[in-house]
C-alpha cells in the first residue's frame, strides 16, 4: 500500500510540474475529535471521542478551473479513551501527517477534498488496563484516507471539515491479536500567506 501511495504521489507531482498552476501556500489548524477502534475476532470496541488539536502548513497547486492538488504537513494529536469492562485507559498518539489531496472546486466558494494520508508517529503516551503505552507499542507509519469539504470566505481564508479514516492496523505489540485503527474528525481554518496566480 505504501508503494502505491508513493508512486501515486510521484505521478501527481510530475503532472503538476508540467502545468502552469496557481499557487497558494499557508498555515492551517483547528480541533480534532478523535477515537480508536479495537477489533478482536468479530468483536469491535470503540473508544469515547477525545478532543485535541492539529496544526500545519499546506501548498495548493491549482492547474484548472475545477481541480487542484494540495499536499500538507500537519502535526495531529489523536487516540482515544476507553472505559468499559474490557479496556480502561487512554492512548495519546502524536502524528506528523502528510495528506496528499485532490481538491475539487464545483463552485467558486466551495470545495471537496479526498486523498491518501501518511502518518508518521512522533510520540505517544497513555495507559490501558494498567500497562503503559509506549511508542514501541505502535507501528511507526499509519495510512488512512482523508475526505472533507471547505468554504472559502475570502481569497485568504477557508473554513474546512475533514474526516481521516484509518485502515492500517497500528498495533505493534508482539503476540497481540487486537487490531487498532484510528478515526479523526477535524474542523479548522486555513490562512493563505502566498497567493500566486
Amino acid at each position: 500500500m505504501c508503494k502505491k501511495l508513493f508512486f501515486a504521489l510521484i505521478l501527481i507531482l510530475v503532472l503538476s510540474n508540467n502545468l502552469e498552476a496557481q499557487i497558494k501556500f499557508g498555515v492551517k489548524g483547528g480541533v480534532n475529535i478523535a477515537k480508536e477502534k479495537f477489533k478482536e475476532s468479530s468483536t469491535t470496541i470503540e473508544s469515547a471521542n477525545t478532543q485535541s488539536f492539529h496544526a500545519g502548513v499546506f501548498l495548493q497547486l491549482k492547474s484548472s478551473k475545477y481541480f487542484s492538488f494540495q499536499p500538507e504537513l500537519v502535526y495531529s494529536r489523536e487516540g482515544g479513551e476507553f472505559n468499559d469492562s474490557r479496556f480502561r485507559g487512554n492512548d495519546e498518539l502524536n502524528y506528523i501527517n502528510l495528506p496528499l489531496l485532490i481538491k475539487f472546486h464545483p463552485i467558486k466558494y466551495f470545495n471537496l477534498v479526498a486523498g491518501p494520508q501518511l502518518g508518521f508517529l512522533h510520540t505517544s503516551k497513555g495507559r490501558i488496563n494498567g500497562f503503559d503505552r509506549e511508542k514501541e507499542n505502535f507501528k511507526p507509519l499509519n495510512t488512512s484516507i482523508a475526505v472533507g469539504a471547505g468554504i472559502n470566505v475570502s481569497k485568504e481564508f477557508e473554513f474546512y471539515a475533514r474526516y481521516n479514516i484509518g485502515f492500517e492496523n497500528i498495533n505493534e505489540i508482539a503476540g497481540s491479536n487486537i487490531e487498532i485503527t484510528l478515526q479523526t474528525l477535524q474542523f479548522g481554518i486555513a490562512i493563505s500567506l502566498v497567493n500566486k496566480d
